[in-house]
């Protein structure tokens, strides 16, 4: 009996096991080879390409005062805050 049928060729599989507490029906799930599970779904998370983003932040947040800035701005005008690099 195959244990996944639409699983495609190499894909990686476990044995999945649970143990169920009789009186609060509290599960847990145990895996067979739980670490090459989880590498295998990482690479395949970090193969997927991710959705592009065009547009940077309208507006920031200065890390002193809280005051909204611009995004573009590297200094808050209300507590005179700026980057690190910038001139004062």
């Amino acid at each position: 009996m195959r244990v996944a049928p639409g699983a495609p060729a190499g894909a990686v599989l476990g044995l999945l096991r649970a143990r169920v507490c009789a009186d609060c029906g509290y599960t847990e799930l145990f895996t067979d080879h739980a670490m090459n599970l989880f590498l295998a779904h990482q690479r395949e998370v970090a193969a997927e390409p991710g959705p592009a983003r065009e547009e940077a932040a309208a507006n920031l947040q200065c890390p002193r005062c809280g005051s909204v800035i611009p995004a573009a701005s590297t200094s808050c005008e209300v507590c005179g805050w700026s980057s690190p690099g910038s001139p004062a």
